[in-house]
């Protein structure tokens, strides 16, 4: 059997761009997973921008992640696609519902294991999920880890 040789230096390079076309203004962009480059105002248009890779890389070694915001998300809307070669449709309803609810003050505790067999890369990973958690919380909570 052939054997699989690894090798350092490569003459090819992960290369991602993403046209972000949205219904309102966009307002910002960003990843927290890896450096971008971001184009605002495609044609004069503030409501598409492009996203490219500011890293050289070979490989997406994790999720790349894009976080749009754009003005209006709150609202509802609709939208209807066509697709000519079947003759069908297909329709996507967003509803933000307006509850009248008491707000009360919200304490989080996140317990996190730190014994032994949590080293190295469980560790790692355990670290990864609790950022994703505190950086989903609601402005106005209270929490501990």
């Amino acid at each position: 059997a052939d054997a699989v040789s690894y090798c350092n230096k490569v003459d090819y390079y992960l290369d991602l761009t993403v046209t972000c076309r949205m219904t309102s203004i966009i307002q910002n962009i960003e990843s927290p997973s890896h450096k971008i480059s971001t184009e605002m105002n495609i044609d004069e248009n503030s409501k598409i921008s492009k996203i490219t890779l500011a890293e050289q890389i070979t490989y997406l070694e994790k999720d790349f992640i894009l976080v749009v915001k754009s003005k209006d998300l709150d609202q509802p809307r609709a939208f209807v696609e066509y697709n000519p070669e079947t003759e069908t449709k297909c329709v996507m309803l967003t509803l933000i519902p307006k509850f009248a609810l008491n707000t009360t003050m919200t304490e989080l505790v996140f317990v996190v294991d730190r014994s032994g067999s949590m080293s190295y890369e469980p560790m790692k990973k355990a670290a990864q999920a609790l950022e994703l958690l505190l950086r989903s919380l609601p402005e106005d909570c209270y929490f501990n880890v």
